[in-house]
């Protein structure tokens, strides 16, 4: 048996004593989301007298066994401790589809100026518009490549000239 042990442990950073690899004795389980228990273990699991407090700073303080809370409000806590737990991962599941939106439209802004820097290239070469204020006066061309010709417009003022003299310069796929 050791003491005083560090190890990952479900979902957390668990510290105190392990016997075969597991909590077993005094320990502290401190989960990534911010749920903490403290107290007695047996072969891995919460087990004897013990605290969880939640991140809300909600704790309960008492008896486990196999890993649940027991007191005469058992099924209210085990409901409380299961449901703290969805909550945070539903907490982590918003926070990761935020991370994942912001990404999507990162690329999505990115594939439309691929687009859109594609589209004009082939309107100057194809078209033979020197200047971009050539093209900018031909709404029916604007209306056929952008969907508007308004859009277009709006793409094109806010092209660098240096930008639209470099058109032809490259290659469409960069080389």
């Amino acid at each position: 048996m050791l003491s005083n042990t560090i190890i990952p442990y479900h979902d957390g950073v668990y510290e105190g004593s392990i016997t075969n690899g597991v909590p077993n004795g005094w320990g502290k389980l401190t989960y990534f989301h911010d749920v903490v228990y403290e107290g007695e273990w047996r072969n891995g699991q919460e087990h004897g007298k013990g605290t969880i407090t939640w991140w809300n700073g909600c704790s309960f303080t008492g008896s486990f066994e196999e890993g649940k809370p027991i007191s005469t409000c058992k099924h209210f806590l085990t409901h409380m401790y299961e449901l703290g737990q969805r909550q945070q991962q539903l907490a982590d599941m918003k926070h990761d589809l935020e991370e994942l939106l912001e990404l999507l439209e990162l690329q999505k802004e990115t594939t439309q100026q691929v687009q859109l820097t594609l589209e004009a290239k082939i309107l100057k070469s194809l078209g033979g518009y020197a200047t971009k204020e050539e093209l900018i006066q031909d709404e029916e061309v604007l209306s056929a490549f952008y969907g508007t010709s308004e859009y277009g417009k709006f793409y094109l003022e806010d092209m660098e000239e240096e930008n639209w003299d470099n058109l032809l310069d490259n290659n469409v796929d960069g080389h």
